[in-house]
């Protein structure tokens, strides 16, 4: 009878610490999926709820992340318009955010003189380039060429499979290291 009734606590206790563990998956995900998406008075709420998991936050983070094509800067007033490139400039902000790394690539891209500010944001120096740069006076956000943000893209995916189970967040603690 006793042994019935350790194994039976024990079922119990594991059942629901496997509920626990898919029910905080499945927020992990649903957090990355609406990250930068009509989120601005939660989202530090989210940050922080992505610091409890950081290994799953980094891969489902990653997973997000893809070219964006269709635009190569985004004011405010439009981002609605732009959610799911604005989305991706989040889940980059979020990876700086919890893991204080910013991967930089260069470019093939021959930037034309009246890019001269998306070219000053993105900048990063030595030739390299970030995958976006914010105008700090204007919140406009400037998009690096596509083979710099496609680089970008498979630095963290290589960052994350080279990292798996062994990522712990070094959070970058200043906004402006983050954020733009």
């Amino acid at each position: 009878m006793r042994r019935l009734l350790l194994f039976a606590a024990t079922f119990v206790f594991l059942t629901v610490g496997v509920a626990m563990s898919r029910a905080r998956a499945d927020g992990l995900r649903d957090v990355v999926r609406t990250l930068g998406i009509d989120d601005s008075s939660e989202v530090y709420e989210k940050l922080t709820f992505l610091e409890t998991d950081p290994d799953s936050a980094a891969k489902y983070l990653v997973a997000e992340l893809k070219p964006i094509r269709s635009v190569v800067r985004i004011p405010p007033e439009q981002a609605q318009e732009y959610k799911s490139e604005v989305h991706v400039i989040w889940c980059i902000r979020a990876l700086r955010y919890l893991f204080g790394i910013e991967f930089t690539a260069r470019t093939r891209h021959k930037f034309k003189p009246d890019e001269k500010e998306r070219l000053s944001e993105i900048r990063f120096g030595g030739g390299e380039f970030a995958f976006f740069g914010v105008r700090m006076s204007h919140d406009v956000i400037y998009i690096a060429p596509v083979d710099t943000q496609v680089e970008i893209i498979r630095e963290w995916n290589d960052w994350c499979a080279k990292t798996s189970h062994k990522v712990t967040s070094d959070r970058m603690k200043d906004f402006l290291d983050w954020y733009f």
